[in-house]
């Protein structure tokens, strides 16, 4: 505290709004101790006993009319513990008013004459919530606030600055328990406290609620719309005990949106189900892929004693939009299309009423140009007819894709979490290998929240020498050989050398295909100094892994680690099917094996996807991975990690 406090008056320039008010302090303060210094060392401060705080200050008590009643206490009584106390609330004032500059200035002359430790823990709080105006870090932020307040208010504000750090270091339950101890919580508290658990792992909310025990009832809802996310009548019910047990919980006084439109979710099975997909022409083994997914997924269901349904597959790519928009008339639920400019022209020409479930996406269309109309009336009915229509629309429009940018953003936030943080990135110059790598960048960049791709190597390659150059060049090893040879011809003829690398990489990113990833690994451990035992590991996606490959690739790829469907992992949890598809399609491209998921998907998790949407923080198990839905009704997919080690794959869990 005392190095905290010192630091932060000794290093801190003082940018007060009011000089003359900083003049009338130091002379107040100078009149009564003309021989300490404003900057004098602040003593360390002990742990108070209990003792009334300095009084609230009332509203209609301005910084202005403290200062005044402080040297009026002065003038009149020579006590300096009232006037200092008067200039802390002063200073108190300020900070309320959000002028931290007058708050610090008063703070800065008044702090080595405070007397008792309920001022300092009050002075304390106050430079802890100034902390943006000054150049203390997040530790000695929370250094000053170690000391409870016994007052209820200014202990509510210290829980607020702390719950502010947490957040600030992505602690999301410590920052949640340290909002939920406030002795009031509004509506705009709780929507926050829930917000930040919500940023947290389902998994690692489980495993936490021992250890933050004022989260309990919270972790309990967030358990209840995990377990009865997709029974919005069960989910009713348990809500209701949930509210019978905790009736005054800021969760019952305000329940969280997505709890009341995953109980407002109303669903039924499709009877008409049409697929419309590209079975001819250049697309043909892509869109005949997804047709056996989709009639796997659907005969299974006949063999559970499912509903009987109608399916109907067309050839987008052998009938017009016109035509397919008349054959779709009176279907309930359309899988596909496949391509974006046949999802755009489709779509608006079917009922709002009908599901599609579109396996690509599609830019969100963006009014600009208002509607001329004859007056205000027909302006304000005309827009309400759209918005209803336009819900509607959306609420029937869900967009699956198997997106290669969600690989790259679920890649940076993956090595991000597992504190990497000079990372060199490495990407083809063709179009999916540029669209990766901006994708990649562009999450790396908020993670480390900047607008600079600083402290991130690219290496950018068009063939597999610009590659193995880029990847030398980047690790440093290009350049140590180069002062090797320096050294070699001022020296002597020849000297034992080793190139050595860069020290700060930690980790190397390639979008690259299979065949470039197997010449990529073997460069990248050549490059590696024995001088180190360091190990850089290899971070790919499932584009550049071929998981249909000999034990001597395999053994080029030691160390790499890959994201890729649960479906493609070995001993997942559909081994039937596999087994079934393995029979039927021998010899299948990886690729085909995807999409075969992608059409599972679209048809088994239809009446699932609903409820992910009303639900966002919701997810479900599929062969093509965790999926939630966001906003923009988009199926996100979560994919398992995995590793290659001694010619295996296996699947890791996160730690």
């Amino acid at each position: 505290m005392k190095q905290t406090m010192t630091k932060l008056f000794t290093l801190q320039n003082f940018k007060s709004t009011s000089l003359a008010m900083s003049a009338v302090i130091a002379a107040l303060l100078l009149s009564a101790c003309g021989s300490t210094s404003p900057t004098a060392k602040v003593a360390p401060i002990s742990t108070p006993s209990i003792v009334n705080e300095p009084e609230i200050i009332a509203q209609s008590d301005t910084p202005e009319s403290l200062i005044n009643r402080a040297q009026l206490e002065w003038s009149e009584s020579r006590n300096a513990s009232a006037r200092d106390r008067l200039l802390l609330q002063a200073a108190d004032a300020f900070v309320l008013s959000q002028q931290c500059d007058d708050a610090l200035v008063i703070i800065e002359h008044i702090y080595p004459e405070l007397s008792n430790n309920r001022d300092k823990v009050l002075a304390n709080l106050l430079v802890a919530e100034c902390a943006p105006s000054t150049q203390i870090d997040l530790t000695q932020r929370a250094e000053l606030l170690v000391i409870p307040a016994t007052n209820i208010n200014y202990r509510d504000r210290q829980r607020i600055v702390q719950a502010q750090i947490f957040a600030q270091q992505q602690q999301w339950l410590a920052a949640a328990q340290a909002l939920s101890q406030l002795s009031m919580i509004n509506q705009q508290d709780t929507m926050q406290i829930w917000g930040w658990i919500q940023q947290v792992d389902y998994k690692q909310q489980r495993e936490s609620m021992s250890r933050y025990p004022n989260l309990r009832q919270w972790l309990a809802l967030s358990a209840m719309l995990q377990s009865y996310g997709t029974a919005p009548q069960q989910l009713a019910n348990s809500f209701s005990q949930f509210v019978t047990a905790n009736p005054d919980h800021p969760l019952v006084q305000f329940p969280p949106e997505e709890l009341l439109s995953g109980i407002a979710v109303t669903t039924s099975a499709p009877t008409k189900i049409a697929v419309v997909l590209p079975l001819t022409g250049r697309l043909a083994a892509q869109g005949n892929a997804i047709k056996q997914g989709v009639l796997s997924a659907y005969y299974g269901a006949l063999d559970q004693g499912s509903d009987e349904q109608s399916i109907q597959f067309f050839d987008s790519a052998a009938t017009s939009i016109d035509a397919l928009a008349i054959q779709l008339e009176g279907v309930d639920l359309v899988i596909g299309p496949l391509l974006k400019n046949t999802i755009e022209a489709l779509s608006p020409k079917l009922s709002p009423t009908t599901v599609m479930v579109a396996l690509n996406r599609v830019d969100p269309v963006v009014v600009t140009e208002p509607l001329a109309v004859e007056s205000n009336e027909i302006a304000t009915q005309l827009d309400s007819e759209l918005e209803a229509e336009s819900n509607n629309l959306t609420a029937a429009r869900f967009y699956f894709a198997l997106a290669p940018e969600d690989e790259a953003h679920q890649m940076a936030e993956y090595i991000f979490r597992q504190g990497y943080r000079s990372p060199i990135l490495v990407h083809a110059q063709d179009a999916i290998g540029q669209r990766l790598a901006a994708a990649f960048l562009e999450t790396w960049r908020e993670l480390n929240k900047q607008q600079s791709n600083d402290g991130i190597s690219i290496v950018s390659y068009s063939d597999n020498d610009a590659m193995r150059d880029g990847i030398t060049s980047a690790l440093d090893v290009a350049q140590s050989k180069n002062r090797i040879k320096q050294l070699e011809r001022l020296l002597v003829p020849e000297l034992y050398n080793v190139p050595r690398n860069r020290r700060d990489v930690d980790a190397i990113v390639a979008f690259a295909t299979p065949e470039q990833t197997e010449l990529l690994n073997p460069i990248v451990e050549s490059s590696l100094s024995p001088f180190t035992e360091k190990n850089v590991p290899v971070y790919v996606t499932s584009r550049s892994i071929s998981l249909d490959v000999t034990k001597n690739q395999l053994r080029d790829l030691q160390n790499v680690h890959f994201i890729d469907l649960p479906w493609m992992m070995p001993n997942h949890q559909w081994q039937t099917i596999s087994e079934q598809v393995n029979s039927l399609y021998p010899n299948q491209r990886d690729s085909l094996k995807r999409l075969f998921a992608l059409g599972y998907d679209a048809y088994k998790q239809v009446l699932v996807l609903p409820h992910l949407a009303a639900i966002p923080q919701l997810k479900s198990q599929a062969l093509s991975g965790a999926l939630s839905v966001n906003q923009a009704q988009q199926v996100i997919r979560s994919l398992p990690m995995a590793i290659i080690d001694n010619e295996e794959i296996k699947v890791l869990v996160e730690r």
